[in-house]
């Protein structure tokens, strides 16, 4: 057998996985996100989209910073791992280590309507179209 058709599984591949899956969610949220814009154009979305993609990079790159500057050295590859097993000498953890995990639950609290919407639309749009047959009568001119 080839070994085209062998899968190799590796940190690539569950990336380009998990990137796929981003990139699917994002384009079903493009015209959700360009209807709610006060002024709905290609060129206010692209201002937007441009923007929301800058401010993402600054994020990763002050989270980057933040954790070399932090523990140097003795850097994990995930920060919040390093940021799990810092203890005051009494054993209790810091406030920064309370603040990083606060700051995740917002980032997952605002994440999930991202991640599901497309779910949600369909799930809604079946029952209306179960209820109402919302669909089948704009096919059929009623």
């Amino acid at each position: 057998m080839p070994d085209i058709w062998v899968p190799k599984y590796s940190y690539r591949t569950f990336t380009s996985i998990l990137t796929t899956i981003v990139a699917y969610g994002y384009q079903s949220n493009v015209f959700p996100i360009f209807n709610s814009l006060r002024i709905s154009t290609p060129a206010e979305y692209s201002k937007v989209q441009t923007m929301s993609l800058f401010m993402t990079f600054v994020l990763y790159i002050i989270v980057a910073i933040v954790g070399l500057v932090s523990f140097g050295s003795a850097i994990h590859s995930s920060v919040l791992l390093n940021y799990g097993e810092l203890r005051l000498p009494d054993g209790s953890t810091l406030f920064s280590t309370s603040l990083v995990q606060a700051s995740f639950i917002a980032v997952i609290i605002c994440h999930i309507p991202f991640v599901f919407y497309a779910g949600k639309e369909g799930a809604l749009m079946s029952i209306s179209e179960y209820i109402h047959q919302t669909v089948s009568n704009s096919f059929t001119g009623k």
